[in-house]
């Protein structure tokens, strides 16, 4: 009984329907006919297009982005041999030399004598890298001297009776068997020597002097800034919201530009 009334029911309802659309005008018709034949196509191949030209296009602005990176990490790369070229020119200098091969400590005369000396050899070199716009970005020069217990750097003066712990550009070199290379270090100042605050990271060359007997005699160090960077950051984030970050050999982020919402700018 229940089966046969929602029978019924449903007929009475497709009933209904077919004489709702005989009721309907000749114009009504033929503009739902138009409807479905012509705009509703339209429609859904419009939508189509457009997802297919919004995914060509992000694919072209990719490639784009990639080959901007690409040529700005030649010229990073160019860059950064012509100023280790440089830097290699300073370590063959007669007086650096003779600081690294010392073996007893310095008197304070020739503290005096020595070590404003390669203070102003130090920054000549930083001079010729900075002179022809090799690299900008240059931060300083340091060197360690084992048997002193001292380092030099060229923004402020030199250290003495100095843990290599406190050293991060020495300290990295050590856990990494002394091979020379990049990393990211903490910059030697006062503030970093006495435990202050973690600064903005330096990118640096590490490079280890040792003597004919194997004994590690100076440890050199080519600093540079993060702006280093910027043209890398711009070319990468100028184009579309993108996040670009670079890292150090165990993954830490150095450096970071650029948000999903907001693109990098130039510095």
């Amino acid at each position: 009984m229940g089966m046969k009334m929602r029978l019924k029911r449903d007929g009475g309802t497709d009933t209904k329907k077919r004489r709702f659309f005989r009721d309907m005008s000749f114009r009504l018709k033929i503009s739902i006919l138009i409807f479905s034949a012509i705009f509703l196509p339209s429609v859904i191949m419009s939508t189509m297009t457009y997802y297919q030209a919004k995914h060509t296009i992000t694919e072209q602005t990719a490639t784009t982005v990639a080959q901007s990176i690409t040529v700005s990490l030649a010229d990073i790369d160019s860059s950064l041999n012509a100023a280790l070229s440089i830097s290699n020119r300073a370590l063959s200098e007669e007086l650096l030399l003779k600081l690294a091969a010392a073996k007893e400590r310095f008197t304070e005369e020739e503290k005096a004598t020595y070590y404003p000396e390669a203070y102003q050899l130090l920054n000549y070199y930083i001079s010729r890298i900075k002179a022809p716009n090799i690299l900008m970005s240059i931060d300083s020069y340091y060197l360690y001297l084992p048997a002193q217990k001292t380092v030099i750097t060229t923004n402020s003066t030199y250290y003495e009776d100095i843990d290599t712990e406190k050293l991060d550009f020495v300290h990295h070199l050590e856990q990494n068997g002394y091979l020379e290379g990049w990393y990211a270090t903490q910059p030697v100042n006062y503030e970093t020597l006495n435990g202050g605050a973690v600064q903005s990271p330096l990118i640096t060359y590490s490079q280890p002097l040792f003597n004919d007997r194997g004994e590690l005699t100076a440890v050199f160090a080519l600093n540079l800034d993060t702006r280093l960077f910027d043209r890398l950051f711009y070319n990468s984030t100028g184009y579309l919201r993108s996040h670009v970050a670079i890292c150090d050999r165990e993954g830490n982020i150095i450096v970071a530009e650029g948000t999903a919402d907001q693109p990098a700018d130039l510095k």
